[in-house]
């Protein structure tokens, strides 16, 4: 199972541009909030996620219904 150092060298490779600002781990997932400087979307939907099993990583759907009112939970806890 990916560890976290992994699963961040995983999201540099993907957006070598973006800074990570918290994370939480969802199910199998690490769930990165990223920001980055562009202009028009840096700090829109800026939740991706790192597999912990597969390596795969993707955009994370935040709003599906089940999943925003536990992950924002999560990283309300975060300081």
């Amino acid at each position: 199972m990916l560890n976290l150092d992994e699963a961040k060298r995983i999201v540099s490779q993907n957006m070598p541009e973006g800074r990570i600002q918290k994370y939480i781990v969802y199910k199998d997932l690490f769930v990165f909030q990223i920001f980055t400087d562009d202009l028009l979307e840096g700090i829109y939907d800026p939740f991706y996620s790192v597999n912990r099993k597969t390596s795969e990583f993707q955009g994370f759907p935040l709003m599906q219904p089940g999943v925003f009112t536990e992950v924002m939970n999560l990283f309300a806890k975060i300081q």
